[in-house]
């Protein structure tokens, strides 16, 4: 999807003006409309594991130290 985008990109910069260049300009702005969807899903789901499950995997990915609830170790 990246590389869509920076094809995308390219195109536009380097392009004339005309029905190609619409189409493109469509594509790039579906490309980054979907990047920011996937990254605000995986926020969520990161937030969610992290409510949901009690495991700290999120706040052990900041700091780099694992706690451990009792018999888990």
């Amino acid at each position: 999807m990246l590389a869509g985008q920076a094809v995308s990109g390219l195109v536009l910069t380097a392009g004339e003006e005309g029905g190609l260049t619409e189409a493109f300009e469509e594509i790039h702005e579906f490309g980054l409309w979907f990047i920011i969807f996937h990254i605000a899903a995986r926020l969520t789901g990161l937030v969610l594991h992290e409510i949901g499950e009690r495991r700290g995997l999120l706040s052990s990915m900041v700091h780099g130290r694992k706690y451990y609830r009792g018999g888990e170790a």
